[in-house]
């Protein structure tokens, strides 16, 4: 029965460190995916006359 008690320490930790591992695996994927899928502006429409706003906008482009 003694070694029946040594595996069962063994398969705890490798269920936590494979826990471990996924969690924190998961976690780059999901900011690769958000990063792939957020749109990247292509440009500003500016609805105003006032030359702050152009000046703004055309330092944001």
């Amino acid at each position: 029965m003694l070694p029946r008690a040594k595996k069962f320490p063994r398969l705890f930790l490798l269920i936590i460190v494979t826990f471990i591992i996924t969690v924190l695996g998961a976690i780059p994927l999901q900011i690769m995916l958000t990063y792939l899928q957020v749109p990247e502006p292509e440009a500003i429409l500016v609805l105003s006359c006032n030359r702050d706003r152009h000046r703004t906008a055309s330092e944001l482009a």
